[in-house]
């Protein structure tokens, strides 16, 4: 892994555990946020996302009520790139979905998902129940957010990315507004082929790696 910043502190103490892999601990690294609106990506992003809501009638449900009391959501991080990476065929594509809700109350959330979801250790729950499991949970609790104290807003969730991989969001079509995406990074280290941390409070590196 190679760092995209020269504030970093190479092998910590953890560092030992990945065998045969450089760590580079990125404190504060993130490129500029930029809205992708006319941009193919956004296409393959917003084809394999109405695909994946066909193929799963209980996430599909989840989303149109989201939609119904106006509470707007964002893809996070892991499906948006592993999508463009199967596009490039890079990857065998997503394997699952991180749903964050803006403005909405973790109670309000339990009230309009399936009762087998599972609480998380980051504020949110989740389900593992076929054909497409997801996490979700409101953008004021996101962990970073909450430990930085930063702003509640999607720009900051981009902040919080554990990697630079990961620092990129979809917004599907909803309230009227055009499928677009936000990216703060992730493009650039996928074609580079470059992954680095953007901060130094991950909770289970190790595991994130």
């Amino acid at each position: 892994m190679r760092p995209m910043s020269t504030h970093s502190q190479k092998n910590p103490a953890w560092a030992p555990a990945l065998k045969g892999v450089e760590v580079v601990n990125v404190e504060g690294y993130l490129a500029p946020a930029v809205l992708w609106r006319d941009d193919p990506r956004v296409s393959v992003a917003d084809f394999a996302f109405r695909r994946m809501l066909e193929e799963s009638p209980r996430l599909s449900g989840l989303l149109a009520e989201l939609e119904r009391r106006e509470l707007r959501f964002s893809v996070f991080g892991g499906w948006l790139r592993d999508t463009l990476s199967a596009s490039s065929h890079c990857s065998t594509g997503p394997r699952d979905v991180d749903l964050v809700v803006e403005g909405a109350e973790l109670d309000v959330l339990l009230e309009i998902l399936p009762t087998d979801v599972s609480p998380t250790l980051f504020g949110g729950v989740q389900s593992s129940a076929s054909p497409v499991a997801f996490d979700i949970w409101p953008l004021h609790e996101t962990y970073l957010i909450k430990v930085l104290h930063l702003r509640p807003t999607f720009e900051n969730l981009l902040r919080t990315a554990d990697f630079n991989i990961n620092a990129g969001l979809f917004f599907p079509q909803q309230r009227g507004e055009a499928s677009k995406i936000m990216d703060a990074g992730m493009a650039a280290a996928l074609v580079r082929g470059q992954i680095a941390f953007n901060a130094a409070e991950l909770p289970f590196p190790v595991l994130q790696c």
